[in-house]
């Protein structure tokens, strides 16, 4: 019998007993059963964790980081969240409009100072700090989500940082899938708590079952294309998604914990409530098998009733038929050639 206790393993072999061998028999069963009442068991393969995820579309995982763990990335974090987005600041002109060239904080300052963020965001920090690097490319978490997707090998999505300052208002129900510009359902974002989070400061509800059939908000890419998708997509109310979901509350977080949602789970966060800012980092895959979207570019100029985002191309004009939420995660492989539609995104 193989016993997985935490990454050990051990093996407890239980050989078969003659009959005038009756006591030994009842001792080792005794000492088996007092063996299995004191260890935890679980699965190597994260099978329990998987199966609870694939149907729930999302699943807590406690403890996933110990605080030595935390300590030696977080400040990194903190940092490279500050250096980023100080440089949006530096590249707002008065009209709070972004110029060319921006790193893509996506703090919200192109609304009216007198209307409260939702919170202040950085994305993909591995681009510039050598230790966030290492994190999101970890064996703990490419691992994990390999498991959790039930595929070969997974490739890093992106990563953001999450800060919800006291007062920050709450989120949209959204899919993060949405803007992502591959056609797989097996995406997972893990969503970290750097430090504790109690229900005042916004942990993330999410809509339990809502990705299946990739919920209501985004049209099913089984039977639609991009651009039907794009005019269907809508922001969701509570009550529409209450009247559809259950929706599972956001419950308190110490410092490590960790939960994982599927790209199209519908999820939001409350505001801030408290007098801390919520601290989160979290880190998005995908399988590596998977598919580019055949229809992701429309070639010429872009007719008005075309949704997504135009781009020059030398003389040349494209659309680009997404949300526009990840351009800084994408058009850099866009612009390398990577991100060929119909093919997997190219390592090269």
């Amino acid at each position: 019998l193989n016993l997985h206790v935490g990454s050990s393993q051990c093996k407890l072999q239980l050989a078969a007993m003659v009959s005038n061998q009756g006591p030994l028999c009842v001792k080792a069963f005794l000492c088996f059963s007092v063996l299995l009442s004191q260890v935890h068991l679980t699965d190597s393969s994260h099978d329990t964790e998987s199966m609870y995820l694939w149907e729930h579309g999302y699943v807590r995982l406690r403890s996933m980081f110990t605080k030595n763990e935390l300590n030696h990335w977080k400040a990194s974090v903190e940092q490279a969240t500050e250096a980023i987005t100080e440089e949006c600041h530096s590249c707002r002109n008065e009209d709070l409009v972004a110029k060319p060239g921006c790193r893509g904080c996506e703090r919200t300052l192109d609304t009216p100072k007198n209307v409260p963020k939702s919170f202040l965001k950085a994305r993909n920090l591995h681009r510039i700090s050598p230790i966030i690097y290492d994190l999101v490319h970890s064996e703990k978490l490419v691992g994990m989500a390999a498991d959790l997707l039930k595929c070969g090998n997974v490739t890093l999505y992106h990563d953001s940082a999450f800060f919800k300052e006291p007062g920050d208002k709450e989120s949209s129900w959204h899919q993060d899938q949405s803007a992502a510009p591959f056609n797989t359902e097996k995406f997972v974002t893990f969503w970290i708590a750097l430090e504790d989070i109690d229900e005042t400061q916004g942990p993330l509800q999410f809509a339990a079952i809502s990705h299946l059939d990739n919920a209501s908000a985004f049209l099913s890419m089984k039977k639609h294309t991009l651009q039907d998708k794009l005019k269907h997509m809508h922001w969701m109310s509570d009550k529409e998604v209450a009247s559809q979901f259950e929706i599972i509350k956001g419950k308190p977080m110490q410092a490590g914990d960790v939960t994982a949602h599927l790209g199209w789970t519908l999820h939001k966060a409350q505001g801030n409530r408290g007098h801390k800012t919520r601290k989160g980092f979290a880190v998005s895959y995908f399988d590596s098998d998977a598919i580019v979207y055949e229809d992701l570019i429309y070639f010429g100029e872009k007719p008005e009733d075309l949704g997504g985002i135009e781009l020059s191309a030398g003389r040349n004009t494209i659309t680009v038929q997404l949300l526009s939420d990840d351009i800084s995660t994408w058009l850099p492989w866009a612009m390398s050639g990577r991100l060929v539609p119909g093919s997997r995104l190219s390592h090269s």
